[in-house]
C-alpha cells in the first residue's frame, strides 16, 4: 500500500478533509493508501469508499472519496 506526504494534499479543516489530486500522487490506484502528516510524522490509513461520476453520457470518473477507520479524517481526490 502507497504511503503520501500530507504535502500533497490541502486540508479542509471545517470538513476535516484532505483534498488532493490523482495527478500528483504517484502510482495512486484508487484503493487504499497512507497519508504521513509531514508535522507530526504519523501516519494514518485511508480506505476508499466512494467514486463519482460525471453525470453526462460519457460517466468519467470524476473523484475518490474515503474515510480514515477510527479517526474519521475524510479523503477526496479528483481526477483531474
Amino acid at each position: 500500500m502507497r504511503t503520501y506526504s500530507s504535502s500533497h494534499f490541502t486540508y479542509d479543516k471545517e470538513t476535516d478533509t484532505f483534498i488532493g489530486e490523482a495527478s500528483e500522487l504517484v502510482g495512486f490506484d484508487g484503493q487504499a493508501f497512507y497519508i504521513r502528516s509531514r508535522k507530526t510524522n504519523d501516519t494514518r490509513m485511508f480506505l476508499i469508499n466512494k467514486c463519482e461520476f460525471s453525470e453526462d453520457a460519457d460517466e468519467e470518473l470524476v473523484a475518490w472519496r474515503g474515510i480514515s477507520p477510527g479517526n474519521g479524517h475524510r479523503v477526496t481526490i479528483f481526477n483531474d
